[in-house]
């Protein structure tokens, strides 16, 4: 397997052997995972939340799916942690390699239901999504990950697979500039820009965690058309930078500076500290995949360079 490959393939186990123990929290057991509290009475639970700012026709059936679960909610989650512990295990470790297609087939179909009833289809069809708020959803980064991954090795190795990384990633980060600058949210005023970083730093996590995010919240604030200018321009830039540059080594370190930023300030880690996390959200599998293709096309570059 070439290097980008295995660099795709090791990331998503990870990514998986994470999702795996984040869902083995207690709290994933209780009524806290999938409860619905009708009327506003308190905040919603992780499944309930996905139902939320959804449409008409989309939020009863995501109702009617977090329903289903707490009616089995042990046997259930239980099921989802070995599953999804089973994934990483097999993705990771070469030993298991002729296990590792049915592992991707069946981590595609499993993160179908996923993103549809955890994540509400990524929030597409709901008010507010963005990059900072996980759009189009993680799990979706896992399903194109799998597909990726389940690719012949030619591909691989004869570069459509990085071109197709590559274009992915341009158009990823330009839709995520659109939805910074002319989503349903209007980040250009100071209620907008803030409410990105201010949801994050009210999460349950480390005060010293928390401290920068609050005041750049603010700042941000006092400063809403440039900060979301340069947010916009960010993004564009990375967009630009996927599909041009993608193989040089100052656009990778530019974009992992951005991701480790983003999703500290804007992400809070995936919220890995409230103890109701089910993954890392989506910088992390973006950094994987960036990764990859610059491997991928930093090869064919200095393959070029010595022919």
């Amino acid at each position: 397997m070439v290097p980008g490959a295995s660099a795709l393939r090791t990331g998503l186990g990870v990514l998986w052997l994470i999702a795996g123990i984040l869902q083995a929290q207690p709290a994933m057991f209780t009524m806290q995972f999938y409860i619905h509290y009708p009327g506003s009475l308190m905040d919603e639970s992780v499944l309930q939340q996905a139902a939320a700012s959804q449409p008409s026709w989309l939020s009863p059936w995501l109702h009617a799916g977090a329903a289903a679960w707490g009616a089995h909610a042990v046997v259930f989650n239980s099921f989802a942690v070995l599953l999804q512990l089973l994934f990483g295990i097999i993705l990771v470790f070469p030993k298991l390699r002729r296990f590792r297609r049915t592992a991707l087939w069946t981590s595609i179909f499993w993160g179908l239901l996923v993103w549809v009833f955890g994540e509400g289809i990524g929030r597409i069809f709901a008010s507010g999504g963005n990059y900072f708020t996980g759009w189009p959803g993680s799990v979706a980064l896992y399903i194109i990950s799998a597909v990726l991954l389940l690719l012949p090795s030619r591909a691989w190795s004869n570069g459509v697979a990085g071109n197709v990384i590559r274009g992915f990633m341009g158009l990823f980060w330009f839709v995520g500039a659109l939805l910074q600058a002319f989503g349903s949210t209007n980040f250009w005023n100071a209620s907008g820009i803030m409410s990105i970083f201010a949801t994050a730093s009210f999460q349950l996590q480390p005060y010293l965690l928390s401290l920068p995010m609050q005041n750049f919240s603010i700042w941000a604030g006092n400063h809403a058309h440039v900060s979301n200018a340069f947010l916009v321009l960010a993004m564009l830039g990375l967009a630009l930078g996927s599909v041009f540059w993608i193989s040089h080594r100052w656009f990778l370190t530019a974009a992992l500076l951005w991701l480790a930023w983003s999703w500290w300030f804007g992400q809070d880690f995936g919220d890995i500290f409230t103890g109701l996390s089910t993954d890392v959200n989506t910088v992390p599998v973006i950094g994987i995949l960036t990764y990859t293709a610059w491997l991928l096309f930093r090869k064919r570059r200095v393959s070029r360079n010595a022919s």
